[in-house]
């Protein structure tokens, strides 16, 4: 029982983890598109290297 439980929680770990990356991947791709067309990044996607 206690391992199944353990098995679904690192399932969904992995799981969020993929999401995350994908977001990241996202956020990125559109960060660099906007730099290269000189609009700047929006606030929302801003790390503390653009502030």
């Amino acid at each position: 029982m206690l391992s199944d439980m353990m098995k679904r929680a690192a399932a969904a770990a992995v799981e969020q983890r993929h999401r995350d990356t994908a977001g990241n991947n996202e956020r990125e791709l559109r960060t660099t598109d906007e730099r290269e067309s000189g609009n700047p990044p929006r606030a929302s996607e801003m790390t503390t290297n653009d502030m």
